[in-house]
């Protein structure tokens, strides 16, 4: 009987991957797996590029990607780069895994890989990036595949927000910890936009078919009390107003859905909710389309055009 794994044909179709599967790394994780020194010694000689580093740092803040997203971050073809993601998984400045059923021990040609950092890109980030990475553990990458799929979701929200908006992204944070009312909240991510010479503060919500039933409402009840009162100033005091929320659905029913929850159950501003889907993302933040918001008196969802999205000239 053949194994059951998620293939490269899959696409950004992140939601379809089945929530049982494993993950299947190419290295175990070993912090003796690589040299330090020699990480240092290969950037100083120019074994490790600029690009090289770029990704590292990707991955080190987004957790996951493909290398469709990754080539995409870079601005180059996804087959430009997959022998160089070979090449750094080799040094293990990265690792990469795919998902399947069981474990499997042989390589699967057609299987959709997913890149993440390993120890060599953590000593890479941390010697030449200007990133503190002290808190990052290589079980950071170790997790479900509902979870996995989740991240993916928010990486591809990232490239083309940075496709759309460029340099006017100040900040990016996946799972951002907060607590609120003596609960904890974990939005998906969190941004800053520069606007204007004016940060604009956006945090992010994934909401899958069913989530908006189920586990959306008890985070809708957190994301009430952090967006109505002034808890949002404990993580964002530069901004004079509450930051958006953005609900990235998995289609536009849901998204409807989790719109209705949030204005039935919270007193969150409809005008400060801004909805998307997986395939409406796809497009320049900054068309018509796009985004939507909600109007309570009709049930229906309305085309937005949010010019904050634009690259700053």
């Amino acid at each position: 009987m053949p194994f059951n794994y998620v293939k490269n044909d899959l696409d950004d179709q992140f939601e379809r991957i089945p929530t049982t599967f494993s993950q299947n790394f190419f290295y175990q994780f070993s912090v003796t797996g690589v040299s330090k020194n020699e990480i240092i010694r290969m950037r100083n000689s120019g074994k490790l590029t600029d690009r090289d580093l770029k990704i590292s740092i990707l991955l080190f803040k987004q957790t996951f990607a493909t290398a469709k997203q990754i080539g995409d971050y870079l601005g180059e073809e996804e087959y430009h780069i997959r022998s160089r993601l070979r090449e750094l998984v080799k040094r293990r400045v990265l690792n990469s895994f795919y998902l399947s059923e069981f474990e499997m021990k042989q390589s699967v040609r057609d299987a959709m890989i997913i890149y993440c950092l390993d120890f060599g890109g953590k000593y890479l980030v941390s010697h030449y990036g200007g990133e503190d990475t002290s808190d990052w553990y290589s079980t950071d990458n170790m997790m479900g595949s509902d979870l996995v799929a989740r991240h993916l979701i928010s990486t591809q929200f990232f490239v083309n927000l940075h496709k759309s908006a460029g340099e006017s992204v100040v900040h990016f944070r996946k799972k951002p910890p907060m607590k609120v009312e003596k609960k904890h909240l974990t939005p998906d991510f969190e941004f800053t936009l520069d606007v204007d010479f004016t940060q604009k503060y956006l945090i992010g919500e994934i909401v899958l078919d069913g989530d908006e039933s189920l586990s959306f409402r008890d985070q809708a009840f957190k994301l009430d009390y952090l967006l109505t009162t002034n808890a949002w100033r404990k993580y964002h005091y530069n901004d004079d107003e509450p930051p958006v929320l953005i609900i990235i659905a998995e289609n536009d029913v849901v998204a409807r859905n989790a719109a209705v929850v949030l204005n039935r159950a919270t007193k969150i501003d409809n005008r400060k909710v801004l909805l998307t889907t997986f395939e409406r993302m796809s497009k320049p933040f900054y068309e018509k389309g796009v985004f939507l918001i909600y109007d309570p008196e009709t049930n229906k969802l309305r085309n937005v055009i949010v010019n904050s999205f634009k690259p700053q000239q």
